[in-house]
């Protein structure tokens, strides 16, 4: 028997090895880590509450700043109900970063200057442009969406151009990439998903929602309902290719219960580079890339169809003709070229 403490918690074990008690010490430090995350959430929220009905209370009294900004931005968002949660874990990110620079300053008291130096104090970071730019983009929502509601009265970071980008070219996997990557003894669910990745051209969070309902069939053929995405487009029908039909009939899904999408695809890019050699442009969403590619080379005619099977977006004409009168392309006209996805040379 065994006892480890950590503060106000009490994990006790009993073990027959010195093995097993290690195992179980790292499993509890696991726990107790999401505990205490858990926790931390939960203390925020109710921080940024408090903080929220102060200032409406005291509106005249209190200038708004980014703690403020960031409970009444985040509480309308959540009311609308249209933001993924890597979306708020990305506002987080922005608003932990300029509430460590500015601190409580007040946002109407921030000049264009102020916010020049903000972004120069992001490059000593060594943060790339690309990053810069994205929080910058966040950060012209958050002080729009502030002017919306009167709380401040301009925009002091419209006017700053974007910090010029490196263009970075991605590579998609060779054919004998894509083959030791189907071939690896991974463990089933972790092949499971990378099968799924390279025949459907799904992304990673479609396939992390999957369950046992979404494998649904339409005129004999089977298909994945994808009925979230990152937008109107991705809600589609995709149907699953001949050559892993048979794995997904014997497949329960979720195929990570429990783990969260961030967690899943942490572990899926781990796994990737246990094959692919790690330090360049090819990630799990390379196998989306790879998909795409394949059926445009094999049907460069029908792109209209690979876009909503992809769920990428059409022009707004073709997307009203479409989707709103012909309800999509015809289950079978997707499933052929699905099908003619076989990464042979």
């Amino acid at each position: 028997m065994h006892t480890l403490k950590f503060g106000d918690y009490e994990y006790i074990f009993e073990y027959d090895t010195e093995e097993e008690f290690e195992r179980r010490r790292l499993d509890a430090l696991k726990t107790h880590k999401e505990v205490l995350e858990i926790e931390n959430e939960m203390r925020k929220m109710k921080q940024a509450h408090e903080t929220l009905n102060e200032f409406a209370n005291n509106r005249n009294h209190l200038p708004l700043n980014w703690f403020v900004l960031e409970a009444k931005f985040i509480q309308e968002k959540k009311e609308l109900d249209k933001v993924k949660h890597s979306t708020y874990k990305a506002y987080a990110g922005t608003f932990k970063k300029l509430q460590r620079y500015f601190e409580e300053k007040a946002i109407d008291d921030i000049t264009i200057d102020d916010f020049k130096a903000f972004r120069n104090y992001l490059k000593s970071a060594e943060i790339k442009n690309k990053t810069i730019n994205n929080h910058f983009m966040y950060i012209n929502s958050f002080i729009e969406f502030a002017i919306n509601y009167k709380l401040i009265k301009e925009n002091n970071v419209k006017a700053l151009e974007n910090l010029k980008e490196e263009a970075v070219v991605k590579e998609n996997f060779t054919y004998q990439e894509v083959n030791n990557i189907l071939q690896f003894d991974y463990e089933e669910n972790v092949a499971t998903t990378l099968k799924i990745l390279m025949y459907t051209g799904m992304r990673i969070d479609d396939v992390h929602r999957l369950t046992n309902e979404d494998i649904k069939e339409e005129e004999g053929i089977k298909y994945f309902n994808v009925k979230i995405g990152k937008s109107t487009n991705a809600t589609r029908k995709v149907p699953i290719h001949t050559s892993i039909i048979g794995l997904i009939e014997h497949t329960n899904f979720p195929l990570f219960p429990g783990k969260s999408s961030s967690a899943m695809q942490k572990k899926m890019l781990r796994e990737l580079y246990r094959v692919i050699e790690k330090g360049h442009t090819k990630t799990i969403h390379t196998c989306r890339a790879n998909f795409i590619a394949e059926c445009i080379n094999n049907f460069p005619e029908k792109l209209l169809i690979i876009q909503e099977i992809v769920g990428h977006s059409k022009h707004k004409g073709e997307a009203l003709t479409i989707d709103t009168y012909a309800k999509g392309f015809n289950i079978n006209l997707k499933q052929e070229i699905v099908n003619s996805v076989t990464y042979q040379q």
